[in-house]
């Protein structure tokens, strides 16, 4: 499409920036300036969760979310598998 020859609307402020980033706890919104956090979990929903595992109160993972171990593919092999045999022309 061509430009718009209508002008734009001028701004009214100057451009917003980020000048500082506060990370927050996972689970209860704990910032860090207030609370330790450890991999984006505080030290007291850290420990709610260890006692949760420890009694089995973990819940339902999918199998997808489950970590395990990846077998080697050979690419090659898996691509002639999934790619349609070659057709032969008359």
């Amino acid at each position: 499409m061509p430009p718009s020859s209508a002008p734009r609307p001028e701004k009214d402020h100057p451009s917003e920036r980020i000048t500082g980033v506060v990370i927050m706890c996972l689970f209860c919104d704990e910032d860090e300036t207030t609370t330790t956090l450890d991999h984006g979990v505080c030290l007291d929903c850290k420990e709610a969760i260890e006692r949760a595992e420890a009694a089995g109160l973990t819940g339902y993972v999918p199998d997808t979310f489950l970590a395990r171990p990846h077998a080697e593919v050979e690419v090659a092999a898996r691509m002639a598998e999934l790619l349609p045999a070659p057709r032969s022309r008359r």
